[in-house]
């Protein structure tokens, strides 16, 4: 078996030929999870082996290995909300220097931007951090929703999920939100969040309040505490107040949430109270829940931690362990699969290309759907992306079942304006499809927007995907395609 240093973003068509007579490759890769209460850093080993034969042109990750993983550290601010990048690149710098690696050493990756560091700012800054590297790190700044599906693949429960039939709950918390997902047959068809987190209070080394969100205070007042900067709180009363934070989750488990409750949602609430037969934990949270060792971060954990350990005990809770903890979102880095488009493609302005780490959002549509529903699919999966979060715009990837007619592409293609427009999307509006449709579907956008158009098919769809699309081919409509998708530890 023969092994090579593979930069995908470097690799084009001049290669393939050489590429037809590599069985395998490897590649360096980094996962980077920049959140609100802490930073820190993976670095894996991934093997790539050609898919269907060996003039294929397409690799899948068939193996990982986590070479390196670094402390787990405090994300560094300057301020309340405004993040250090200075010191977050020096941290980066010295796991890179522990690890023997240089930053020229990696081939691929992912920076996951969560909470608080998502703020429009953060957000622009730490991107700018990795600026350099953008051709090969996919920089995803994820809202509270997607955050939630990160989460539940990361974790490794949708693959639970999926391999025993269950109805998975899986609960992420964090430092400032706890999210939900709701996983059927390994599916995630629903996602929350609440104003719910280890780190809504912080403390001082003298055990004084240094840190305090509106959020906490809110619960304070609930339970008749007090809480004020600078201030020190009685253990009992701190475990009052991780008592009732953890029974707000509670709360949105039994769909019974009291106007408190409410108050706190960042997400819209559940059509229904989730169904599940297994709950499993992860974020920093979990670490306690499961009373593990993580070290003591100064805020609520080991007391949240112990009170949601106590009431799924009392409520004889079918809870499970996954064993990724606060490292389910690190376990990112990006699989790179280097693609052609097929060359039934519409690009309507050329000069919008070449595109670079568009999301792509996945999608089925059949040919007996309903226009309605299928608009209302769109919709509901675009706002469960946190799309209109996005500055760079987003792809809607499209798997057909059913004779490509008209109608039916006309179909799909008014529920994607639909969707596009309910977030507002910018730039041009991108379909990607795995059957060979894009030429039709992309004429008939073209007379439905006014914006320009990027028809492509012959993609493979993932549900983590970003689309780097190149200039076309000489002598040829198609164009390098580079599909770039999370890889989580399952």
């Amino acid at each position: 078996m023969t092994h090579v240093p593979w930069h995908p973003d470097e690799i084009d068509l001049s290669e393939m030929d050489e590429l037809h007579g590599i069985e395998s490759v490897e590649l360096l890769s980094v996962g980077i999870d920049v959140g609100t209460t802490t930073t820190h850093l993976m670095l894996s080993r991934l093997v790539a082996r050609r898919r269907d034969g060996e003039y294929s042109s397409k690799f899948r990750i068939t193996d990982r290995e986590t070479v390196y993983e670094s402390p787990i550290q405090l994300t560094p601010y300057e301020g309340e909300v405004r993040i250090d990048t200075d010191a977050v690149g020096e941290a980066i710098e010295s796991w890179y220097a522990e690890a023997g690696v240089e930053p020229g050493d990696i081939d691929t990756g992912a920076v996951i931007i969560t909470g608080e560091a998502n703020r429009r700012e953060n957000a622009n800054r730490i991107i700018e951090l990795f600026s350099e590297s953008s051709g090969r790190f996919v920089c995803a700044t994820a809202g509270a929703n997607l955050e939630s599906l990160m989460a539940a693949h990361g974790s490794g429960a949708v693959e639970l999920s999926y391999e025993t039939g269950r109805d998975v709950l899986h609960v992420d918390i964090g430092g400032g939100t706890t999210k939900f997902a709701a996983i059927v047959d390994g599916t995630v068809t629903e996602t929350a969040a609440i104003n719910v987190g280890a780190r809504l209070v912080a403390f001082d080394d003298d055990g004084r309040v240094s840190r305090l969100e509106p959020a906490a205070v809110a619960v304070a007042e609930d339970v008749g505490i007090t809480l004020e900067r600078g201030a020190t709180v009685p253990e009992a009363d701190r475990e009052r107040l991780a008592a009732r934070f953890a029974g707000l989750l509670f709360e949105f488990v039994d769909g019974s949430l009291s106007a408190l409750g409410e108050s706190l949602l960042v997400t819209q609430p559940p059509e229904s109270p989730p169904a599940y037969d297994v709950v499993t934990f992860s974020g920093g949270g979990a670490e306690y829940v499961y009373d593990h060792d993580p070290g003591y971060f100064d805020d609520l954990g080991p007391e949240l931690g112990a009170a949601i350990r106590r009431l799924a005990a009392e409520r004889d809770l079918p809870v499970e362990e996954l064993g990724t903890g606060i490292r389910a979102t690190a376990l990112g880095s990006n699989q790179h699969t280097v693609q052609v488009s097929g060359n039934t493609i519409t690009i309507t302005d050329g000069s919008m290309l070449p595109l670079r780490n568009v999301p792509m959002v996945p999608f089925v549509a059949d040919h007996d759907d309903d226009p309605a529903a299928l608009t209302k699919a769109v919709t509901d999966r675009l706002e469960m992306y946190d799309v209109d979060d996005l500055t760079g715009g987003f792809a809607l990837g499209f798997h057909l079942h059913g004779r490509p007619t008209y109608d039916f592409l006309r179909m799909v293609v008014d529920a994607s304006v639909a969707g596009r427009d309910s977030v507002d999307g910018t730039g041009p509006l991108v379909l990607a499809f795995d059957a060979d449709v894009a030429l039709n579907a992309g004429a008939i956008a073209a007379e439905v927007v006014d914006v320009p158009v990027v028809a492509i098919d012959g993609v493979e769809l993932d549900q983590f995907g970003y689309l780097d699309i190149g200039e076309p081919l000489e002598q040829t409509n198609a164009v390098p395609l580079t599909v770039k998708s999370l890889v989580f530890e399952g």
